[in-house]
């Protein structure tokens, strides 16, 4: 992160913890660095005027929020972001076809959102394909049980709380905080592709992107843009890396958060740089580079060509490609 930029988030102390900037250019004439990307934990508990300082200090015209509308809903804050940005629900087909290159994303201005020029997306990461995956590879009386469960949070509208924790035991913890990435990667594709199509909009621009705790999700988001941009593994890993530090201020919250309401196991709490750089080797072995995975997923050349030149990176150079054990992209 350029000085600058540094020094315009320390003066704003009550922005979200884990956020900082990820892309930017240098003003020619000021010789300052403008942010073009930041990514962040969950803005829900900024007071008014810390979310007029996103608009007016930032100049952020989008918030693109990995966490769907449910979970959104149940999320505790004061949201005072509704006031200043439209709240837009992306709609994510339940399916595991992929979009293609030219297929727009389709969204849906949600009730009560106003007039507000700037926008706060919302992308459901765990659609039908990731629940129902997950599901079918845990025992059978697990499977049995947990439809109990699901009717309890239905209920009592809990956020599918004791649902997840069904599976938490018998197949997530099992897998690690790498097997849901992998998942992520595997099965969230279409709201991926959403959330890099979105940043190919100039006027979405400059832009932040956060989840819960700007860890998972957005990670993997910022990875993938990172990739795209041409920067090196060993960069890529140690931006990811930093969440660990950044996050040590709430590492209670997190606690609650993922252990004490889902059972997740201690692991998933993490941020460490082997994680993010057995992601990205995987997705080498698998689909030759990240390019390829992004072609694979609907993100072409093209739109990887426009999402560059939008954070302030040079066109895409079609011949790039992962090389994992050269730590290059």
């Amino acid at each position: 992160m350029a000085n600058s930029e540094e020094t315009m988030i320390k003066i704003i102390p009550n922005f979200p913890h884990n956020f900082r900037a990820v892309c930017s250019i240098k003003d020619a004439k000021t010789n300052q660095s403008k942010g073009l990307l930041y990514r962040s934990s969950k803005p829900d508990y900024m007071r008014l005027k810390d979310v007029d300082d996103l608009k007016n200090v930032l100049d952020i015209k989008c918030i693109i929020d990995l966490r769907s509308k449910g979970e959104y809903t149940h999320s505790d804050g004061s949201k005072f972001v509704d006031e200043r940005f439209k709240l837009i629900k992306v709609k994510v087909p339940h399916t595991l076809k992929r979009l293609q290159p030219d297929e727009k994303v389709e969204t849906e201005v949600l009730e009560g959102s106003g007039l507000c020029i700037e926008k706060h997306y919302l992308i459901n990461f765990f659609t039908t394909p990731y629940i129902w995956t997950v599901y079918n590879r845990a025992p059978w009386y697990v499977r049995l049980y947990s439809l109990i469960w699901l009717l309890l949070d239905l209920v009592l509208c809990t956020g599918y709380q004791y649902f997840v924790q069904c599976f938490s035991y018998s197949t997530l913890n099992k897998e690690g905080l790498i097997g849901t990435y992998k998942d992520i990667v595997e099965l969230s594709h279409r709201s991926i592709c959403s959330a890099l199509k979105l940043m190919t909009d100039p006027d979405n621009i400059p832009a932040v992107i956060n989840c819960a705790h700007g860890k998972d999700r957005t990670g993997i988001i910022t990875a993938l843009v990172l990739s795209c941009m041409g920067r090196s593994v060993h960069d890529i890993c140690m931006d990811y890396a930093l969440s660990e530090n950044e996050l040590e201020p709430i590492q209670d919250r997190l606690y609650d958060d993922i252990v004490k309401r889902y059972h997740w196991d201690c692991s998933f709490l993490h941020a460490k740089y082997e994680t993010m750089l057995e992601l990205l080797s995987y997705i080498s072995d698998k689909y030759g580079s990240v390019q390829n995975y992004l072609e694979f997923i609907g993100f072409g050349q093209e739109d990887q060509r426009q999402l560059c030149l939008n954070l302030g990176g040079e066109t895409l150079e079609s011949d790039r490609h992962l090389n994992v054990s050269s730590g290059h992209l």
